[in-house]
């Protein structure tokens, strides 16, 4: 037997918009069987609507980018969650921050499948909660605060921070014993390992899926000296305490120069030893990494439960204690990272006095006119950093869109300035900066790009080759040097006959410059000649008449 049911319209559904019928079958009573079949129909799947008696999509809804061919489930913006509501069974939406939802793509479709059947795949794994924004028991949000990781997997976090800690200090004294400065050569270099990762940020959240973190994000990170890592402490601590770790790193290295400035007024080993270059190579990275975790506290946004800390949902950012960190990251960001570099670049344009030996060594190889490039040198990192942490939007790709295009203006300046007086500096510089804007457009896309993520690898970790043919050049050139001037007896003996050499040079260089023009020079010799040869008149007798030939 076949049932024909009556259209969709005119079933008479209630206000759950489900409706139960029974449909008896004479045949199975008569042969003794069960004599009638109960079931229910439902409404439209959510982000369905009824037209013409036929669920379609239901395009009207901005918030739908496609659904399926089975008219089941429905795609939806990245960067919302998707609910049922109870009343109607009607498709609700939410904004919620990068990260959070679980993201099913179908191909390379733009959209995140929403999968009303299973609400606990809805959220990233190891997150749930409202707008899943907790970490689910048994994670520990990590310190790149973007991932919910398994405690298992951070067994030996506390001891590797303290580890690194130490490291910190150790590297900072070295620095400042030897006075390393950090050469215009690195200067790109050094720009580019504390910005990649930024870059990186917001393709590591839309590609991180489950407890995996890419190795190439590790990679950028550590080489580029940057906490955020992939390194996850307790459960118990909450993310705006993780976020103050930030702070650890700068306020170590301060701490090691204050130290060296006391050994340096105490014990003459050290007072004997200039540490202004490695100073201010130490203060670059005291900036940066400043300017990251007070960018980090203010990330504060609007939601539907007001104000929230952007990587902890359940943290009102006027709680106490949020609201106290809140406040000295603002301060620290209007009162230190925004006016350093304008300060920088003032005091090596207007050269006062007291600065003068710190003013040589940021304008050391650049132009009279571009003196200014010490401050440009370090604000650059800063709208990097205000996209990273305080620009959100729905996909990653608008993010690094914008990246690209801080990276494509970075290049144009340096193209326009030119600084350096060594050519092959602003050409390196050049090279360093066009991978960045080639990496950022490789990135663009996390899922439609064409490109390999090998080949993307290859472009993000080109410029770290460069460090090691510069170290590799610079040992060479000494011992070349060394070599050619021979041992150092025979070095201090030509040296001394060099510089014998200049002196006489100078000298013959000065007494021709003391000369008189030509004309005068001249006179003057014809008047000492006829000077010299005059005979006093005492000593002149006549002579006699020649000699006639017969």
């Amino acid at each position: 037997y076949m049932y024909a049911l009556p259209p969709f319209s005119k079933l008479p559904l209630g206000d759950s918009h489900v409706g139960t019928f029974i449909l008896n079958f004479t045949l199975l009573r008569t042969l003794g069987l069960m004599s009638n079949i109960t079931f229910s129909v439902n409404g439209c799947h959510p982000g369905y609507v009824m037209k013409n008696d036929v669920c379609v999509c239901d395009t009207s809804n901005p918030d739908i980018v496609h659904c399926d061919n089975d008219n089941r489930y429905v795609y939806l913006r990245e960067g919302l969650l998707g609910s049922v509501s109870d009343a109607d069974r009607s498709l609700t939406t939410a904004r919620v921050f990068q990260g959070y939802v679980n993201c099913t793509r179908l191909g390379k479709l733009p959209g995140c499948k929403f999968d009303f059947d299973a609400p606990e795949s809805r959220c990233q794994a190891g997150r749930n909660g409202s707008l899943c924004k907790t970490c689910a028991s048994g994670y520990a949000i990590t310190m790149d605060l973007q991932h919910c990781q398994d405690i298992e997997l951070c067994a030996g976090g506390d001891t590797i921070l303290i580890l690194l800690c130490i490291l910190v200090v150790f590297i900072s004294f070295f620095i400042l014993l030897f006075n390393v400065e950090l050469p215009n050569e690195m200067k790109g270099f050094v720009f580019y390992v504390q910005v990649i990762g930024l870059v990186y940020r917001p393709y590591s959240i839309a590609q991180s899926t489950y407890d995996k973190i890419e190795d190439i994000g590790v990679f950028l990170n550590l080489l580029g000296f940057s906490l955020p890592i992939p390194l996850c402490l307790s459960p118990s601590i909450k993310a705006y305490y993780v976020a103050l770790f930030g702070y650890i790193s700068p306020l170590l290295v301060m701490m090691s120069i204050a130290a060296y400035v006391l050994l340096a007024r105490c014990i003459k080993f050290f007072s004997n030893r200039s540490a202004l270059k490695g100073i201010t190579f130490l203060s670059l990275f005291v900036y940066k990494y400043i300017a990251d975790a007070s960018f980090l506290l203010i990330s504060c946004q609007r939601t539907q439960y007001g104000f929230v800390f952007q990587y902890d949902g359940t943290q009102r950012c006027d709680d106490i204690p949020f609201l106290i960190f809140f406040i000295i990251g603002l301060l620290l960001v209007l009162f230190f990272v925004v006016p350093v570099p304008f300060i920088v670049s003032y005091i090596t344009i207007k050269r006062p006095r007291q600065f003068y030996q710190y003013v040589d060594v940021l304008t050391e190889g650049l132009y009279t006119k571009c003196r200014w490039w010490g401050g440009w040198d370090i604000g650059r990192r800063l709208p990097f950093i205000f996209v990273a942490y305080l620009v959100v939007f729905e996909t990653p790709t608008l993010v690094l869109s914008l990246m690209s295009f801080l990276a494509l203006a970075v290049l144009i300046v340096h193209l326009f300035t030119k600084p350096y007086k060594k050519w092959q500096i602003n050409l390196i510089e050049a090279l360093i900066l066009l991978d960045l804007v080639m990496v950022t457009f490789a990135y663009l896309d996390p899922f439609t790009s064409p490109l390999p993520m090998g080949f993307k690898s290859f472009l993000s970790v080109l410029p770290y080759a460069y460090p090691v043919v510069y170290i590799v050049w610079r040992i060479g050139y000494h011992v070349s040097r060394k070599y050619l001037h021979g041992n150092k007896n025979t070095s201090k003996v030509m040296s001394a006959f060099l510089l014998s050499v200049d002196k006489k040079q100078d000298h013959i260089s000065k007494q021709r410059a003391d000369l008189p023009t030509s004309t005068s020079l001249t006179r003057s010799n014809s008047d000492a000649l006829s000077s010299s040869f005059q005979v006093p008149e005492d000593n002149i007798s006549s002579l006699r008449e020649p000699l006639l030939d017969s």
